[in-house]
């Protein structure tokens, strides 16, 4: 149950990082643009 909610915690920071990082590369080229 433990290795369960590792996984599941690991595979929504992952998601949360690639939108945060999708987010701030529109962000960026808005500024640079």
């Amino acid at each position: 149950m433990h290795q369960n909610q590792t996984w599941f915690t690991h595979l929504r920071l992952g998601f949360f990082n690639a939108f945060f990082d999708a987010e701030t590369a529109q962000r960026l080229s808005l500024l640079l643009d």
